[in-house]
């Protein structure tokens, strides 16, 4: 496997946080080792239980944090060493999708989705045009002007993937992204991700409680005691 294959190779990666206890500070292990390989158009999805270090993981790969130790390369490369440049990387590379979908209220569908493509640079004609298309893949032309508390739940979240998605990234990265809706909506947000994913080519990993989601994937991960172990081949993305 060569490492432009590889959309992500993380090893060993180590993140501990610290409290205070009085005068003592304490030290609590998160990542104890953690390695990941990532191939592009590969889905991967990462269970365990609340607390375990999924979204930390999650946003270490992302460069939302970074880790104490360890080798993590996007695409062959190590990421950004600076807070901006790092930043810079995640608006080009790096799609974010949470159980909450944490659209701006005082924008809509649309403008909430081309906010993106305007910090990085694109006019905002381009950038709603863009905006404007992916809502329509997703079946919510008709919502483009519509403001967040226009708009159901499902309807939020897909707004959420357009968000994660319109930029073109190599990487996606769901924390629990149906974790906030009812079964049937949840699928039918995945059914899209998944149709975009196949579409597009991004690498894919999903942070997930739902065995459900879970077999969507090609391979399941179980967090436990800071580290990764493969449960198996998951349902072939079905």
């Amino acid at each position: 496997m060569s490492e432009r294959e590889r959309t992500v190779h993380a090893r060993e990666l180590t993140k501990a946080y610290r409290r205070r206890l009085g005068r003592r500070e304490e030290a609590i292990s998160v990542l104890a080792g953690t390695s990941i390989d990532v191939l592009a158009g590969e889905r991967v999805a990462i269970q365990g239980a609340s607390g375990v270090g999924k979204t930390t993981l999650l946003n270490i790969l992302g460069g939302l944090d970074r880790p104490d130790g360890g080798v993590l390369l996007h695409k062959g490369r190590a990421l950004p060493g600076t807070a901006a440049d790092r930043a810079r990387w995640r608006r080009r590379e790096v799609g974010f999708v949470f159980q909450f979908h944490g659209l701006l209220a005082e924008f809509t569908a649309e403008e909430n989705i081309a906010l993106a493509g305007m910090i990085a640079g694109e006019h905002r004609a381009e950038a709603l045009a863009a905006a404007r298309g992916l809502l329509a893949e997703l079946g919510l032309a008709a919502r483009a002007t519509h403001y967040p508390d226009e708009l159901s739940g499902g309807e939020q979240q897909r707004v959420a993937v357009a968000r994660a998605l319109v930029r073109d990234p190599s990487l996606v990265l769901a924390d629990e992204p149906t974790g906030d809706l009812d079964p049937r909506t949840g699928e039918h947000v995945i059914d899209l991700l998944v149709a975009q994913q196949e579409r597009q080519g991004f690498a894919l990993v999903m942070a997930t409680h739902s065995e459900k989601l879970a077999r969507r994937c090609h391979r399941i991960l179980q967090m436990e005691g800071g580290m990764l172990r493969p449960v198996g081949p998951a349902g072939q993305g079905r």
